[in-house]
């Protein structure tokens, strides 16, 4: 933040002072203006907003302490210096209450002065860092928050292609971004099959291989690719493509799952877009993650067309792929439990199965602490996947939410015309792909039916 930007206000009856510290501060490349009438100065600050506001104590009418009262009931944030003879005890008890900062004692030594109005502008500067780093951290939240959000639709949607609008849709509304594409491999070339800004002659030309080269730049398969300098061209192995001016970097963000390259997801950005360049990186990154298993699923489904693939719920199998991969990955475990809400015939209900699983979920959102990932298979069936547990911690998170759903939905004689019915088992306590680890759920539900209460 530069110096420029810093507005001070001088108030003193005497001309010449004012007109001293106008000539002083200006040299140093602060915003001053002065006055020498301190009721004006009292409605000026009550209207326009200064950092910093030097004034006389002793003044005709209003003193330096009616000043400092009035910043500190329209601009708190402003820093107040007092200018004085001679400073007392009282007075500087009085100047604390009023939020004064410091005071300027006469005779002036303005290499004193100087010093305390660059500690005041240190002071100023931080908060303003801080204030602008918060704001960005919010933002940043909000935006994650919206991206998991959105993630948690994409999971339920069996329709690729809408999937891929609905990711186009977010880079676009939820990240202000103008050119956005999605590139999916067919016949071993990457191509566009989605986009927002993007020309019909560009979307064409532009096609990518594994080992393609952008402006020169490798493309890499692990890490996003950012070509920077964007002049109107884009160089694709060796050949011109066009694109709309106003680009200034192009971020290829690869979609992988297991180190296998699915797709990319491409943004065009210009400097005066929202976001700032490692910003726009990191959520990129999120929503290629969470695309990810969407995206394998889709290859494998198109890739074998035996029965093993035509799998029953292929959105909870593509996400127990994507825990069981992260779990390799740290060398830890996960765990995942098939259940089911059970009706007993002989307790009557005045509660639906609809209201009765809404309050369900909002156990799981609200109650249970672990990052626990509920997917509904039918009405009343589900898949709990709990991340970073072994067999006896997710005993202990299931017998917790079986207490809190059961203690939540009983009537006040503490009868319940519903219960919670449930199987688990923990990878890689128990090894398999997640089409035979929900088999294995299956069996041992299957298992257990002869345990259901009547």
């Amino acid at each position: 933040m530069s110096k420029e930007k810093i507005s001070i206000l001088i108030v003193d009856d005497e001309e010449m002072i004012v007109d001293e510290f106008l000539f002083f501060l200006e040299q140093f490349g602060y915003n001053v203006q002065g006055l020498t009438d301190s009721k004006v100065a009292v409605e000026k600050i009550k209207k326009e907003k200064f950092d910093i506001v030097v004034t006389d104590l002793k003044m005709p009418e209003v003193s330096g302490m009616d000043i400092a009262k009035t910043v500190k009931q329209y601009s708190p944030e402003t820093l107040t210096f007092i200018i004085t003879g001679f400073a007392t005890v009282d007075s500087v008890i009085e100047a604390i209450q009023h939020g004064v900062y410091d005071y300027i004692r006469k005779p002036f030594k303005f290499k004193e002065i100087k010093i305390g109005i660059e500690r005041a502008v240190e002071q100023i500067l931080l908060k303003r860092e801080n204030r602008i780093l918060n704001q960005k951290i919010q933002q940043m939240l909000s935006y994650i928050t919206t991206l998991y959000d959105i993630s948690s639709i994409l999971y339920q949607i069996t329709d690729f292609s809408l999937v891929q609008e609905m990711i186009i849709d977010t880079i676009t509304e939820g990240l202000n971004i103008s050119k956005s594409a999605i590139f999916i491999k067919e016949n071993n070339e990457f191509q566009i099959k989605k986009h927002h800004g993007l020309d019909a002659s560009f979307i064409e030309k532009c096609r990518l291989t594994d080992d393609s080269t952008i402006n020169e730049y490798e493309i890499s398969d692990i890490h996003s690719t950012i070509i920077e300098n964007i002049q109107g061209n884009i160089v694709v192995d060796g050949q011109v493509v066009e694109i709309s001016d106003g680009i200034d970097y192009f971020i290829l963000t690869p979609i992988t799952f297991h180190s296998k390259v699915l797709g990319f997801i491409a943004v065009f950005s210009h400097s005066e877009e929202s976001l700032q360049l490692e910003d726009e990186l990191k959520l990129i990154n999120i929503i290629a993650t969470q695309a990810a298993p969407i995206f394998q699923k889709k290859y494998a489904t198109k890739s074998d067309d035996s029965d093993k693939i035509k799998k029953v719920h292929p959105v909870v199998e593509s996400a127990m792929e994507q825990y069981i991969f992260n779990a390799d990955k740290r060398n830890g475990s996960v765990s995942f439990a098939k259940g089911r809400i059970v009706r007993k015939k002989t307790v009557p209900s005045h509660k639906g199965i609809t209201e009765i699983t809404a309050q369900f979920n909002h156990i799981i959102t609200a109650k249970i602490e672990e990052k626990v990932v509920v997917y509904w298979q039918t009405f009343d069936s589900f898949l709990l996947i709990v991340p970073d547990s072994n067999p006896a911690s997710c005993e202990m998170v299931l017998s917790n939410i079986k207490s809190n759903f059961e203690n939540v939905i009983s009537d006040v004689d503490g009868n319940t015309a519903y219960f919670l019915q449930y199987v688990s088992l923990s990878y890689p306590y128990e090894k398999g792909t997640p089409e035979i680890l929900l088999e294995k759920l299956g069996e041992k539900m299957f298992a257990n039916l002869n345990t259901l209460e009547d």
